[in-house]
């Protein structure tokens, strides 16, 4: 595969996208193509040069302790959006670690309950999304930390 470096002043937030979503609203051109050929090995170079920070995911709470509670309120909040039946199939797969919660938080119409009170817990915290169910990527401010569901760091 390929990972592209791109001029990010060519992008920007969209307020009907997902609050790490950039957009942009003409072509951009590749400034660079890097060729991946093992994508463990590079990660894990990146992560010697310092340029990554690679966490185990069973250590996630001990760099990011609201992140099971962020997952749970943005499940809530899609739930409010799109529905229990088109939310919960995918909670179910990629994160039965917080069904419970998030089940407790429903009431028996599907709306969330809680929503409010988990809005307000986290609006202290800065937010964070998870992105698909492999991987999750967070800005820092000298280094991207990423947490691999998959990745078995020695």
């Amino acid at each position: 595969g390929s990972l592209y470096a791109l001029d990010e002043s060519l992008f920007f937030q969209d307020d009907s996208l997902d609050r790490i979503e950039f957009v942009s609203d003409k072509t951009v051109p590749v400034i660079k193509e890097i060729q991946i050929q093992d994508l463990k090995k590079y990660l894990e170079e990146l992560e010697n040069k310092g340029e990554l920070n690679i966490i185990n995911y069973k250590e996630r709470l001990n760099f990011f302790p609201t992140l099971d509670e962020d997952s749970v309120k943005d499940t809530l909040e899609l739930i409010e959006k799109y529905g229990k039946d088109r939310i919960l199939p995918n909670i179910r797969t990629y994160r039965p670690d917080i069904l419970d919660e998030v089940l407790r938080n429903l009431d028996q119409s599907g709306q969330s309950r809680t929503l409010t009170t988990l809005m307000t817990l986290s609006a202290t915290t800065k937010k964070r999304r998870p992105l698909a169910g492999v991987f999750l990527l967070y800005s820092c401010p000298r280094q991207t930390s990423l947490i691999l569901n998959s990745l078995n760091k020695n």
